[in-house]
């Protein structure tokens, strides 16, 4: 039975990414890549790949390999926990889900810490103090 032919400009990953399967699903990135003549974003279909290690660090590679050609991936069905744990690593904008007023219909949330501004040092020295 021939495999068969990989849709132009679309990768679906299913179901868990074990840490050995990054050369599979390498492998499966560049037939994608050969198939789509238009040169356009790789949509990566991830609503069933669960957030966790395996799956930040498989992720994070294709879309360097796909870099590496002049390409671009965008990932599609995202779970907000992956969604999280890519935000945490830094990953939105190389893997296409970055922040508000991009277009990609991701927000990434979130408010500054308040606190005080930086001063100056004061010290007090008492001169009974042992010297350190």
């Amino acid at each position: 039975m021939m495999s068969p032919r990989p849709t132009p400009g679309l990768l679906v990953i299913a179901g868990p990414i074990a840490p050995g399967d990054g050369a599979g699903l390498a492998a499966r990135l560049g037939a994608v890549l050969d198939a789509d003549e238009a040169g356009g974003v790789v949509i990566c279909d991830v609503r069933e790949v669960p957030a966790d290690g395996a799956a930040l660090d498989a992720l994070a590679r294709l879309a360097l390999a796909a870099h590496r050609r002049g390409r671009a991936v965008r990932l599609r069905g995202a779970s907000p926990e992956l969604l999280g744990l890519i935000a945490f690593a830094g990953l939105e904008r190389p893997l296409g889900v970055a922040g508000p007023g991009d277009g990609l219909g991701v927000e990434v949330r979130g408010e500054a810490e308040e606190g005080k501004e930086p001063g100056g040092v004061e010290e007090r020295v008492d001169r009974g103090d042992a010297p350190v």
